[in-house]
Parts: C-alpha cells; sequence; structure tokens
C-alpha cells in the first residue's frame, strides 16, 4: 500500500497527494516522448543499436504509464482487495489448524522474500543505468538513456539538466515497477493460501463423523470461503487483467530488442551492462508471475482432487450438494490472464520467451 502511494499510484484526498499523481503521469508521457523522438527526428544519425535501445526505453515507459493509468483507474477494486487481505479474507469459526498456520506463515514469508528481492534487482538496474553516464559518456556528454532533448548537450549545464531528467524518468520506472510488482505478488500469494487453506478444510471435515451437526456447519463455512476465494480472484483478475495483457505484449518486445543490442558486435560494455540490469527484473518478475500463475492453478486443480477423495457420493443428501456446489465451480480452474487473452502460468511464460525468439530472429535477419 505504502509502495503504490509513494509511486503515485494512490492519490489521496489532499491538493498535494493528487498533484504527486498528476507529475508523474506527466513524466510518463514526456519519457515515451522524450524516447520515441529519438527515433523518428534523428533515425537518419543514429546507428540501428542506439535505435532499438531507444525503442526499447519507448517500450518501458509506455508500459508504465498504461499500467499506471489501468491502477489510477481501478482504485476502488484496490482499495477494496485491500481491505478484504487487512481482514484476514476469511475467517472460521473454529483457529486454524497447525498445518493451515504452516500454509499462511510460509506464503508471508515467500512473498516478503519475493518483494525485496524485487527491490534489490530494481535498486542494482537504477544504480547502473544511472551511473553510466557519469563513470563511462562524461567525456562525451553522454547522458544515462538516448533520448532526445530540444537542446544540443555540449556543456556542463544541459548535460545537467538532461541528466536529471532521466534521473527522474529512472527513479519514476522504479517505483512504479516494484510497486506493481509487489502488489500483484502479494495479492496472488494471499490467493494461493486461501486455495491451500480451504482444500486442507475440506480434507480434515470428515474425520470425526460422529458429530453430523458440526460437519455440516463446517460445510457451510467451506461453502462461504470458497465463494470468497472465487470473488478475491474476480477481483484479482479485473484489477490486473489490462495490465497483465500489456505487460506480456511489451515484455516480447522489450526482450527481443534488449537481446538484439546485447548480441550486436558493436555494443560496447557501457551499452550491454545498463540493458542487462534492467533485463534481468524484466524476466524475473515476469517468470515469477507466471510461477505464481501457475501455482494458483495446481492449487484449484488439488482443491477439485481434495473433493472427490472425500467421497461426496456416500455423504448425507445436504452435505453432498454442498460438497456439489464447490466441485462444481471448481471445474473452471483458476487462471491469471492479462485481457482473458494471455495466460500467467508456465505455459505462458513459454509463449512469451518463444514469441521474443521469434522477434530476435527476425530482428538479426534485418542486421545481417
Amino acid at each position: 500500500m505504502e509502495g503504490m502511494r509513494l509511486a503515485g499510484i494512490l492519490s489521496g484526498p489532499a491538493w498535494y497527494q493528487k498533484l504527486h499523481s498528476l507529475l508523474v503521469y506527466f513524466i510518463w508521457i514526456i519519457s515515451v516522448t522524450h524516447f520515441l523522438l529519438k527515433v523518428v527526428l534523428e533515425h537518419d544519425q543514429i546507428s540501428i543499436q542506439v535505435m532499438m535501445e531507444s525503442l526499447h526505453w519507448a517500450v518501458m515507459s509506455l508500459l508504465g504509464m498504461i499500467g499506471f493509468t489501468s491502477f489510477y483507474f481501478k482504485l476502488d477494486t484496490y482499495g477494496t482487495l485491500h481491505k478484504i487481505v487487512k481482514s484476514g479474507i476469511f475467517r472460521y469459526k473454529s483457529p486454524f489448524n497447525d498445518e493451515q498456520k504452516r500454509v499462511l506463515n510460509e506464503e508471508k514469508i515467500r512473498i516478503k522474500f519475493m518483494v525485496k528481492m524485487f527491490f534489490i534487482l530494481h535498486s542494482v538496474a537504477f544504480a547502473v543505468t544511472q551511473l553510466k553516464g557519469v563513470m563511462f559518456d562524461l567525456h562525451k556528454w553522454g547522458t544515462q538513456f538516448p533520448g532526445w532533448f530540444p537542446f544540443t548537450i555540449n556543456s556542463f549545464e544541459t548535460y545537467a539538466a538532461g541528466s536529471l531528467f532521466q534521473l527522474i524518468f529512472g527513479f519514476n520506472l522504479v517505483m512504479c515497477s516494484q510497486a506493481m510488482a509487489s502488489s500483484l505478488t502479494a495479492l496472488n500469494g494471499h490467493l494461493c493460501s486461501q486455495i491451500r487453506i480451504l482444500s486442507i478444510s475440506l480434507r480434515i471435515i470428515f474425520k470425526d463423523t460422529s458429530q453430523p451437526e458440526i460437519i455440516k456447519d463446517k460445510m457451510k463455512e467451506c461453502v462461504k470461503h470458497h465463494y470468497v476465494i472465487i470473488e478475491f480472484f474476480n477481483k484479482v483478475q479485473y484489477f490486473f487483467g489490462t495490465l497483465l495483457l500489456f505487460l506480456a505484449v511489451c515484455m516480447m518486445i522489450m526482450m527481443c530488442l534488449a537481446g538484439y543490442v546485447v548480441t550486436d558486435p558493436e555494443s560496447t560494455l557501457t551499452v550491454v551492462l545498463p540493458l542487462l540490469s534492467v533485463f534481468v527484473p524484466e524476466v524475473t518478475i515476469v517468470s515469477y508471475l507466471c510461477y505464481a500463475g501457475q501455482r494458483i492453478m495446481d492449487e484449484s486443480e488439488h482443491l477439485y482432487e481434495t473433493i472427490i477423495q472425500t467421497k461426496w457420493y456416500l455423504q448425507p443428501p445436504e452435505i453432498r450438494r454442498d460438497l456439489m456446489l464447490i466441485m462444481m465451480k471448481s471445474q473452471k480452474t483458476f487462471i491469471i490472464t492479462g485481457g482473458s487473452i494471455q495466460k500467467f502460468n508456465l505455459e505462458g511464460l513459454s509463449e512469451i520467451l518463444q514469441s521474443s525468439y521469434t522477434y530476435f530472429n527476425m530482428l538479426k535477419a534485418v542486421r545481417q
């Protein structure tokens, strides 16, 4: 929540908070224009390598702008999700058993670890890209990124102005990317743990059949829990659907462009190192989101198998009806998608990587 607020995505009622969000959005627009104009206005003066690098940053800026816009106009949904998570999503009348508590604790540890990992990767990428201009290109007034400026950089003053803007762009990119990746990671993790907890509840509910009334009450709770999980999943899908679709498309483009520049024989270490420092977080975030989506899908399928193993058809009619309700809804596996088009699981990751490699080979053919 705090990361979203610092990134300007969450705007409070105060005027300075709204101004912060407006400035962040303005920076995104300027950033996209900054890199695209480099290609459009100077295409006959720059190399193919510089052009591809500029396009890479332009696509990344466009993705940030789309994600920021999508999040900003769905803040009510995010607020609802945040409240649901804070409340524990669902609470049974009886306390969790040791296995369920372990599931929750392990998921919290996993979420914290991945958020810290994303922070480290983003911090390294920011440091490397920002130090590039100072350490390697200062003698020729080279800025951190290949972008267009309305003035010629040939003095310390113009160099400082250009570097300051690109410093702001880099910080804006890192903050928004960190906030979006961390939010999706946390929500996916909570969703996954809730499905696992429901599976455990259904598995242990019939261990003691001496008190049928208690079993009926617990089954009612499981039905309610499953309904809450479905609603939570639908809200997560709605909130992130647009971003994930553009993330998949932009990642295909960015990875093939980065690969083109990195494998170019004329690329120097000062070009390759910053791109690699950004390329690693890009691939890591998408890979983990697909892995998290696969976990949700697997837990969803495991839930269905758990119901089958309870021998629901041997239960009393009332309990059988409740089990059937969960089983019928569980037949539709939870699959995180981008705009209902691109799956975010291991299959989807394979599709993204294959598409990127195909486009990369096309660019290589053009270079040759």
